[in-house]
């Protein structure tokens, strides 16, 4: 794995876990969002109640202030009455100036309170009708919300609110997880990372070595260049010495054989004195055939050989014989083999067929007055070749 594949994958990998890191905000504004709605639930409930119980409170006065008006309206409908009673009474003609003038005020104190009779019993109607309203507004609409408020935020803060806890933890779990997960294959990966670079930077140091010992033994090898073509031009002036050296013992004709081994120890100098001394000396024979010796060797070399082929010839076809002789032995004994067993089958065969009769089977040859009969074995095996074909000898009545 190489250090750009590395590094894709680390950025795969921090890509991964700011992408977590986003669901996990985006997981804390919803659990946000979810905290501020059950507070707002939680404050119109609140909210609700306080009117609820300031309505119980303003209930009862109000009550009591109704009875009170009732309990004051009958006492001043029965005061009326008495007055109405008084002043349709008979005796009204006999009341003096001062009476018929309090019964007039009285008769106004009548009208005024009736009046005020009237009012209160518009304001005790309108009162009714407002406390009818409230009645049923707290019946039919802020008791209901009250309890369906109470209703949705028992749902949402008893099942609502652990199912979304437990999906929302659940996820959170999962999530976490996933994140310790990438924590710690990052965590490798840096490792991993490490490791590599460690490695990375002990290869630099072996190829930094190596490329000083490529350099050292590049310089050695230019050494060895030049060595070299030293070397080449003192062994092409030594293959010329040689060749001459070569050519000069082709013209001396044949050698002795320890002519090279007499001589090896020798230095340069006392070899060519040597030759210069065998030079001067065969110029003496310079009219001897010089090949004559080599010449001699060699027949005698080629006869060496002819003769040993020969041999080799003499005994391959000494084997060979023997190899024909057994494979004739062997044909023989085959076709000897098979004749008997199928003469004895045409024999068995012949009897069943002809109780009193006889029959057999004969090898005919070349000459037509010979027979050859499986049961006389100790016939020569050179009749094998003049085999021709297979006759039959039968009898049906016992003679032949």
């Amino acid at each position: 794995m190489t250090l750009g594949e590395i590094q894709r994958k680390v950025n795969e990998k921090m890509s991964a876990v700011e992408k977590i890191q986003m669901e996990i905000d985006k997981v804390d504004n919803d659990l946000r969002v979810y905290k501020q709605q059950h507070r707002n639930l939680t404050e119109k409930k609140r909210y609700a109640s306080e009117q609820l119980h300031a309505m119980g409170r303003n209930r009862e006065p109000k009550k009591g202030q109704l009875l009170n008006l009732r309990n004051r309206v009958r006492e001043l409908r029965a005061q009326l009455e008495g007055y109405q009673a008084q002043i349709g009474s008979e005796f009204l003609s006999q009341l003096s100036r001062n009476e018929q003038a309090e019964c007039e005020r009285l008769q106004r104190e009548i009208l005024e309170r009736k009046q005020k009779l009237d009012q209160v019993s518009k304001e005790r109607s309108v009162l009714e009708t407002t406390k009818q309203k409230l009645e049923n507004q707290l019946t039919t609409n802020l008791l209901r919300k009250r309890d369906s408020l109470n209703a949705k935020i028992s749902d949402i803060a008893v099942d609502e609110k652990r199912h979304n806890l437990q999906a929302e933890s659940a996820e959170l779990n999962s999530v976490i997880q996933r994140l310790n997960e990438i924590v710690r294959r990052i965590a490798e990966l840096d490792e991993s990372l490490t490791e590599y670079d460690e490695s990375a930077e002990k290869l630099n140091r072996e190829l930094e070595d190596v490329q000083e010992q490529q350099k050292d033994l590049e310089a050695q090898l230019a050494d060895f260049s030049k060595q070299a073509d030293i070397i080449f031009t003192k062994q092409s002036t030594l293959q010329s010495k040689r060749e001459e050296s070569v050519k000069k013992i082709r013209e001396l004709g044949s050698l002795p054989t320890d002519a090279f081994s007499k001589y090896q120890g020798l230095s340069s100098k006392q070899l060519d004195k040597k030759l210069a001394e065998c030079m001067q000396e065969l110029k003496k024979y310079e009219n001897v055939n010089k090949k004559a010796l080599d010449q001699f060797v060699q027949a005698a070399s080629q006869k060496e050989d002819l003769t040993k082929r020969m041999e080799e010839q003499q005994k391959s076809q000494k084997s060979i014989e023997e190899l024909l002789q057994v494979l004739d032995t062997r044909k023989y004994e085959a076709i000897q083999l098979t004749f008997k067993q199928v003469s004895k089958n045409f024999a068995e065969v012949f009897q069943k067929l002809v109780p009193n009769g006889t029959g057999a089977l004969v090898i005919q040859t070349k000459d037509k007055d010979d027979t050859f009969d499986a049961s006389q074995p100790d016939q020569a095996l050179h009749i094998v070749e003049s085999f021709v074909g297979v006759g039959i000898k039968v009898s049906f009545d016992g003679t032949s």
